[in-house]
């Protein structure tokens, strides 16, 4: 597999960029905010959840670089730790 690969919610409020099989970044869009994570799989639940993402399970949809891309060029994008 390559990567990034990158995936959304079904209702396209949360888009993710997997960079590898145990790190991916999220953008979450609440309200008019958009809100930017980067999490490292450390645990074996966050690892079955990449999984997830990767074979788009659980009303996960593909997703495209751009849309990714987009939002997190945004101006409204916040970082959160």
């Amino acid at each position: 597999m390559t990567f990034p690969q990158y995936r959304k919610y079904s209702n396209s409020k949360v888009f993710f960029k997997i960079n590898s099989d145990s790190n991916w970044s999220e953008i979450q869009i609440i309200g008019n905010r958009y809100q930017y994570r980067n999490f490292i799989a450390t645990i074996h639940p966050d690892r079955m959840f990449v999984l997830d993402l990767i074979a788009c399970r659980l009303g996960i949809l593909q997703a495209s670089a751009d849309e990714f891309e987009n939002l997190y060029k945004s101006n409204q994008l916040q970082h959160v730790s």
